[in-house]
Order: C-alpha cells, then sequence, then structure tokens
C-alpha cells in the first residue's frame, strides 16, 4: 500500500571541515556561526516504489550513494551539482 504522500523531500546537508553540529552544540549553542551547504531534491512519491521492499531498498541504495557522490564534490570543489547555481 502506497503511503498518503505526493513527494519525498530528500536533504543533504554539506558542514564546515566535515564536521555536523553535536547534540552539545545544538542544546547550548556553543558552536561559531557558518555556513552550511543545503542540496534538496524532490521526488514524485509514485516513482518510489514503496510496495517492494527489495526495490525500494535498492532505491535508497542509489539515493545515499548519489549523495555521498554529491558531498565529495562539495568538499572539494564547493558545490554539489555542476550547472547549479546556489544561493546565499
Amino acid at each position: 500500500m502506497r503511503p498518503p504522500i505526493k513527494y519525498v523531500l530528500d536533504v543533504t546537508i554539506a558542514y564546515p571541515h566535515k564536521m555536523p553540529l553535536s547534540l552539545f552544540t545544538l542544546s547550548f549553542g556553543t558552536r561559531e556561526p557558518c555556513d552550511i551547504g543545503v542540496h534538496y531534491k524532490i521526488y514524485d512519491a509514485s516513482d518510489v516504489p514503496f510496495e517492494d521492499e527489495e526495490k525500494l531498498r535498492d532505491w535508497l541504495y542509489n539515493v545515499y550513494q548519489y549523495k555521498d557522490n554529491i558531498l565529495d564534490r562539495y568538499y572539494k570543489e564547493g558545490i554539489f551539482v555542476h550547472g547549479e547555481k546556489g544561493n546565499r
């Protein structure tokens, strides 16, 4: 059975020096202000194979592989995807 959603939102966040916020810094606000990179992708829920566990696992694996690739590029080149322009 399909969930009653129209879209799946995938958000990837890149932190300075590959150092994500910790529970401590979130709780006490002790981290210095910094810029983070945010990339999002919207999938149509009808394209996600929710009914088949194996296909869903493969789909998620591919999504995470893509996320790993764009994070590698971000940390090397400062951009997530060639041809995309970000905003500040």
